[in-house]
Formats: structure tokens, sequence, C-alpha cells
């Protein structure tokens, strides 16, 4: 099965959908129209949901550790105010 090229591609869909008159392509060596280009496509969805997630991991460690310090300073107060008692 030969594989059939695309000589042009869109830039920017977005940009696009916002100034339709104004559509912005470049040109492209070849792009295969293929199946692959199929698995392609799902595996950058893929790998932009894994950075995703990955950045709210981030996020969500560090307001954990930012909790556990405030732990600590609070127990370390504790603490003092549990010495001077005696």
């Amino acid at each position: 099965m030969p594989i059939q090229t695309v000589k042009y591609a869109m830039c920017f869909p977005c940009e696009a959908a916002r100034n339709p008159p104004n559509l912005t392509w470049r040109a492209c060596d070849t792009v295969p129209s293929h199946p692959v280009n199929n698995t392609m496509a799902q595996t950058r969805d893929k790998l932009m949901e894994r950075g995703e997630k990955l950045s709210t991991l981030q996020d969500k460690s560090a307001q954990m550790e930012n909790d556990a310090m405030d732990f600590q300073d609070m127990a370390k107060k504790l603490a003092k105010q549990n010495e001077s008692w005696f």
C-alpha cells in the first residue's frame, strides 16, 4: 500500500479557530497519511495527559511538603510549651 502525503498542515488550529479568515499554514516536508499517524496521535495525547498528571502530582507533593513543614514547626512550638511547664 503506497503512503499518501500531504504537503501542508495547519500550524495553530486554536488560532485558526479564533481567526477563521487568517488561517495560519506552514509547509511541512511531508506528513504521511497512514494508520501510523493515528497511533502517533494517540501516543501524543497520552503523553500530554501523563504530563498533566505529573504536573498535578508535583503540585500536590509541594503542598504536602509545605504542610509537613508547618506541622513540624507547630510540633516544636508545642514541645517548647510543654517543657516550660515543668
